[in-house]
């Protein structure tokens, strides 16, 4: 009877011991949860500008890649155009792709604002594309020569 009697004291004493330290665990947690929230929640803008911003220049990477692959399997000139709105690949005076800009982009083509390719895949217009969404900037460069793309 007596082991019984100690057995009971031994386990509500430590009961409240292991709620005691599971309260203040857990308001520890919660605050580290909360000084992580207040700091990440501000940079959720820039992550997704940046986030969209490098999507939507390799996105047109892979658009102006076609473009060089369509004008080499179709043995005709194409050329890559841009306005506000839309990128376009244009071949014998057609629309081949057509792709909408977001609207929090501002792209613009420099040199001669087109971009192109012979039949034979080499640069016919070379230059930049500049996709810029706020402090984010992302460049996609056809060069001279054999039509050579590459993405900064």
């Amino acid at each position: 009877m007596d082991n019984v009697f100690w057995v009971k004291v031994m386990f509500s004493r430590r009961f409240t011991a292991i709620t005691g330290v599971s309260i203040i665990e857990l308001s520890i947690s919660l605050l580290f949860i909360s000084i992580l929230l207040f700091t990440v929640f501000p940079l959720a803008p820039v992550i997704k500008q940046k986030i969209q911003c490098t999507y939507f220049a390799n996105n047109l990477y892979h658009m102006m890649s076609y473009a060089r692959t369509f004008s080499l399997a179709k043995d005709m000139d194409s050329i890559i155009l841009s306005d506000n709105d839309t990128v376009q690949i244009i071949a014998d005076n057609k629309a081949v792709i057509s792709n909408n800009v977001p609207a929090a982009l501002e792209l613009t083509i420099n040199n001669r604002g087109k971009l192109g390719f012979t039949s034979r895949g080499t640069t016919k217009y070379s230059g930049t594309v500049r996709v810029k969404n706020k402090d984010t900037e992302k460049k996609v460069t056809l060069a001279v020569g054999h039509g050579k793309l590459s993405i900064k």
